[in-house]
């Protein structure tokens, strides 16, 4: 019970805390999250029937960029970096073993590349594609994310946090409630 109230409190501070309170390291944007900062602190609401990864072995990571990198054409190419070992090795962790029909699954970045997402087992997943919503809604959710933050519409930082979250909350306002 200790432990629990402890967790709680810890859970407690870390949300209330400014991620960027703390100095930047060289060459790094102050609006970039710190690696291992970015996913839920306590396990979050999730809607019944919409596809998350597991959040203890995938609640998110991120390289040490901002805006800066990341909103410059072709930043992407540059960090993208998973093997087909580590995908097939993933699918497995996830109990995904049979044979897999193209497009069934992607290997997604719960905090895409575009957003400063990293490469990191801590933040791949084996997404479906149906039912719906799946990770062609999660694209379309990426693309939007990407464009506010690149236009200075939504912190880089609470992008991050909102997909890395629930994603489809996250879809639901900034692709659904746009429309």
């Amino acid at each position: 019970m200790k432990r629990q109230i402890a967790l709680a409190a810890l859970c407690l501070l870390l949300s209330a805390c400014d991620p960027n309170a703390d100095s930047a390291p060289d060459g790094v944007s102050p609006d970039a999250v710190r690696p291992g900062v970015v996913g839920p602190t306590a396990t979050p609401t999730r809607t019944p029937g919409i596809a998350y990864p597991d959040p203890l072995r995938t609640p998110g990571d991120v390289f040490p960029v901002g805006t800066n990198e990341i909103c410059v054409s072709g930043y992407t190419k540059t960090v993208r970096d998973v093997s087909s070992a580590t995908k097939n090795r993933l699918y497995a962790e996830y109990g995904i073993t049979r044979p897999r029909l193209p497009n069934e699954f992607e290997m997604d970045h719960l905090i895409p590349l575009a957003l400063g997402g990293s490469n990191s087992d801590r933040n791949l997943w084996p997404e479906p594609a149906a039912p719906a919503p799946g990770f062609h809604q999660k694209d379309e959710l990426e693309n939007r994310l990407y464009a506010l933050v690149c236009a200075g519409s939504v912190p880089l930082v609470d992008a991050q946090r909102a997909i890395a979250g629930d994603w489809y909350a996250a879809y639901v306002r900034y692709v659904l409630g746009a429309k």
